[in-house]
């Protein structure tokens, strides 16, 4: 198929809408999933129970014990991991850094979580 035909299928408008749209996109993208979320906090929980709210401005390297035993958490240059965790699998410790508001990390097996909290959140999704 030839772009002739389709050239000639579109009008003016169609094409002004075109713009529209992909600018709406953009924007859309800016506005809601842009990385430049502001993150200022780390909450960690353990056992459904808060444990620390620590500043993400300082490095730490924290022991949380878990259902399991003890996870090791590190935060440094405004970024949080788990370093080690006694679950058998350690997908926790293989999601690697975190550091926008809103994302989440946890080891399931031993019940310990870590969320950043800040100004901004970033969404995976929105759905009306």
């Amino acid at each position: 198929m030839s772009i002739s035909p389709l050239r000639s299928s579109l009008t003016r408008a169609d094409v002004i809408l075109l713009f529209i749209a992909a600018g709406l996109i953009g924007w859309l993208y800016m506005a809601l999933w842009a990385p430049d979320s502001t993150a200022l906090e780390v909450e960690i929980w353990s056992r459904g129970q808060r444990v620390q709210t620590l500043s993400l401005a300082e490095n730490h390297r924290i022991e949380v014990t878990g259902a399991l035993g003890v996870s090791l958490i590190e935060i440094k240059d405004a970024q949080v991991r788990f370093v080690d965790s006694p679950c058998s699998n350690k997908l926790c410790v293989h999601s690697g850094w975190q550091r926008h508001a809103g994302e989440t990390t946890a080891c399931l097996p031993n019940q310990v979580s870590v969320r950043i909290l800040g100004r901004d959140r970033r969404y995976d999704a929105i759905n009306f």
